[in-house]
């Protein structure tokens, strides 16, 4: 595709600012709280070609984590039924911490596949909106993108929600160019291979088969010639389908067995509970369903279960959520609207409206453009709504990519009268302004950020989880300890890694039960015996915000105590120093 000079200048520009805030990022937080683990399955899936270690997410992101790894001698403590037998978070423990691995050398490293996916995803940002709204379009629209906090925020960190983003994304606009500019083998590889990969991305991704079947039919609809569109795009979609396939059963080694065979042992319970609450003893369809799980071989048996395991096992688990101050079992429908209300930058949330509104007498019109872009947003917003627990901004990241793109839309409003035209544009050019300063002024705190009707230093009165705290200031807490000359502190720390890794003296205080370094590590939860040490203590006390606010400790009111003190010092925005004298 052509490109003007003075436009490509402008996106290297945008692109190497939004690389040189990921490296900043890289460099200056911790490994959060699941990435030990994702790298260590991840490099378990390579050395073994093994996908059955862990089954409640498809593989793609755990393969890049631990790819990296393969180019370091890197020492794994545990075979198969070792990691399975004392959990994956102690056995990600062991390879970080315990076998002479170094642990922030390799997590450097494992994050870099997930920064370069994350260059792509904004240059298909920019491609996209320059083909459906203009050049200028593209270019705010990357812009909106290089300086997004919820971008930056999770494009240096070893998990599932960036990938599956860039993957569903890219499957859109590819299915996009197929439709309305002509078929090309190039588009129709393109558009199969993108599905694939987000389907080996989260099993979410699995909606994108009905949005684009609606798409299809849609477009089949307004069609002069329906009976020719439709054998047309029954092919294509049945080209698509396979190549998604191929590509999801190579992430998986091509590996085909029986279900029962390919799932751990601590599952096989599960299928066995499953089958006989959903079918009777003795009829069709129980022998119907345990002959498909036991003696069926079939391709990406791993894949099958942890979709089922996923949807109908841990979906109907209860867990705790945080939501104003209040800590709840489930989920709240308001939840979501609430997270994106106040993690949102403000103009982007105002160029967001302005297209809305600028785009109603047009709608039907731009019918299939907006279908591209506003029903992805409805669907993976939509299944997080009504869950029974709630985690935080990552689990709707796939929709940002389209509402990046479709807030672009918003430089081509036009008014009849010059004046409003000109102030049309500076407004824009003032919402940007702001829009780029407050991401600069929180770098590299892109987790921790909330917008202006909330206030950085108030989010955790509102949200806690990945939305802020996922360990990531550990190293800040360090540096802070060893540039004050302070001994040992009271630590009650969020996060998997090792405190002693930055060289910490600590006395643990109350803090989750099934994180691997602590000394009273459960494999599950706490037995009813298990009772937190919730006294008040005195000296340096180090605590994460998730736990100030007794998020995920079974004393829910532990440290109560500390709320009438105030904090001499915050490592980034989630961990409080305090000094308690008597």
């Amino acid at each position: 595709m052509k490109i003007d000079k003075k436009v490509a200048f402008v996106v290297v520009a945008l692109l190497l600012a939004f690389l040189l805030q990921s490296i900043v990022t890289l460099k200056t937080t911790s490994l959060t709280f699941d990435e030990p683990a994702t790298m260590t399955i991840g490099y378990y899936f390579w050395q073994y070609k093994d996908t059955s270690l862990h089954i409640f997410h498809p593989t793609l992101s755990f393969l890049m984590g631990g790819f990296p790894m393969l180019f370091f001698d890197v020492k794994m403590p545990y075979s198969y039924k070792e990691c399975e037998d004392k959990g994956i978070y102690r056995c990600a423990d062991d390879l970080m911490f315990r076998d002479g691995n170094n642990a922030e050398l390799l997590g450097f490293y494992s994050r870099i596949p997930f920064v370069v996916a994350s260059l792509f995803l904004g240059l298909l940002v920019f491609f996209f909106a320059k083909e459906i709204y203009g050049a200028k379009a593209g270019v705010l629209a990357l812009a909106l993108y290089s300086f997004s906090p919820t971008i930056l925020a999770y494009n240096t960190i070893i998990l599932t929600d960036l990938i599956v983003a860039l993957f569903i994304f890219s499957t859109m606009y590819f299915l996009w160019k197929l439709v309305l500019k002509g078929h090309t083998a190039t588009r129709l590889v393109a558009t199969g291979t993108s599905l694939g990969l987000a389907l080996a991305s989260k099993f979410t991704a699995v909606m994108l088969i009905p949005i684009i079947i609606f798409i299809l039919s849609v477009k089949i609809f307004k069609s002069k010639s329906k009976k020719n569109q439709l054998k047309i795009f029954s092919v294509y979609f049945i080209i698509i389908l396979l190549l998604g396939f191929a590509v999801l059963h190579a992430t998986y080694f091509f590996d085909v067995n029986s279900i029962a065979n390919s799932v751990p042992e601590r599952n096989i319970n599960d299928i066995e509970k499953l089958l006989n609450e959903k079918f009777e003893e003795g009829s069709i369809a129980k022998k119907s369903a345990e002959f498909l799980a036991y003696d069926l071989k079939a391709p990406m048996p791993v894949y099958v279960a942890g979709f089922v395991g996923q949807n109908l096992i841990q979906s109907e688990k209860i867990r705790k959520s945080y939501l104003n101050g209040e800590i709840y079992a489930g989920g709240k429908w308001q939840y979501f609207f609430e997270v994106l209300l106040i993690k949102t930058p403000i103009p982007l949330l105002i160029f967001f409206i302005a297209s809305m509104l600028f785009s109603i007498r047009q709608f039907k019109r731009e019918l299939i453009n907006n279908l591209f872009l506003l029903l992805p947003i409805i669907v993976f917003f939509g299944i997080f709504v009504n869950v029974n627990f709630n985690l935080g901004l990552r689990h709707v990241l796939p929709i940002m990519p389209f509402m990046l793109v479709f807030a672009s839309k918003v430089i081509n409003i036009k008014f009849k009268n010059s004046i409003h035209n000109l102030i049309s544009k500076i407004l824009i050019f003032l919402l940007l302004a702001w829009y780029i300063i407050s991401a600069l002024f929180v770098m590299p705190d892109y987790m921790a950020y909330f917008n202006e009707f909330v206030g950085m230093d108030n989010g955790h009165k509102y949200l806690l989880s990945s939305n802020l705290d996922q360990g990531q200031d550990l190293k800040r807490l360090a540096e802070y300890i060893k540039s004050n000359n302070i001994g040992k502190v009271k630590l009650s720390y969020h996060g998997t890694f090792d405190p002693k890794y930055y060289n910490i003296s600590y006395e643990l205080l109350p803090m989750e039960s099934y994180i691997a370094w602590g000394p009273g590590y459960t494999l599950y939860d706490p037995p009813e015996s298990y009772k937190e040490d919730c006294r008040k203590k005195y000296g340096i006390i180090a605590i994460s915000v998730s736990n100030l606010h007794n998020f995920n400790l079974k004393n829910e009111s532990c440290f109560k105590w500390l709320n009438s003190y105030k904090p001499i010092k915050k490592a980034g925005y989630t961990i409080y120093v305090y000094n308690i004298t008597k």
